[in-house]
């Protein structure tokens, strides 16, 4: 909540490829597979490619499936839309059963009794951010890499394109910088 951007993704980072030093002779960030469930539904997966020409110079392209440049202007329902016209047709298949449910419960209620118990706190972030520092931080702890995420924050959110293009500031992140 209070977020300076409404995105829900998938993120699947790749390990570093072995030898990329040795061929380009500089930092890649790491190829990645994003599944982004909303805004602008889309699938893509960020590569890192030799760019065009007779020099060795890296660059981070995108194979792109974007709801909207795929089937343009077709109308395409929020998920309450959809949930509301399966229970019009009587269709129980997007719905939770009742033993999932069930069972849900008794995985979850445990956790919610220890933190009510414990009287964990949020941790606090500033409003209009991009939320909790701790988020990143546990994301590299993870594995996450950490120069990838900050070319990835340089770069802006992607979703100001117009019709699939780089942006400017990605232009100059994903692109320029390999040929400097």
């Amino acid at each position: 909540k209070a977020l300076i951007q409404r995105k829900a993704e998938i993120r699947v980072q790749f390990r570093k490829v072995p030898g990329a030093m040795t061929m380009f002779n500089s930092y890649l960030p790491r190829n990645e597979l994003v599944i982004r469930l909303q805004p602008n539904e889309s699938v893509f997966m960020r590569t890192n490619v030799k760019a065009p020409g007779l020099m060795t110079h890296p660059t981070q392209n995108e194979l792109d499936l974007t709801y909207k440049n795929r089937y343009g202007d077709v109308d395409n329902p929020g998920a309450y839309s959809r949930l509301l016209l399966e229970v019009m047709r009587g269709n129980q298949g997007p719905f939770v059963r009742k033993d999932e449910l069930r069972r849900a419960w008794e995985i979850f209620t445990p956790l919610l009794n220890e933190l009510e118990e414990k009287k964990v706190k949020p941790v606090p972030y500033e409003y209009g951010g991009r939320g909790p520092k701790e988020a990143d931080e546990l994301a590299i702890k993870a594995g996450y890499d950490e120069n990838t995420l900050n070319l990835r924050l340089k770069a802006g959110p992607r979703d100001n394109r117009k019709g699939g293009q780089y942006t400017a500031q990605e232009f100059d992140v994903y692109v320029e910088k390999s040929s400097k």
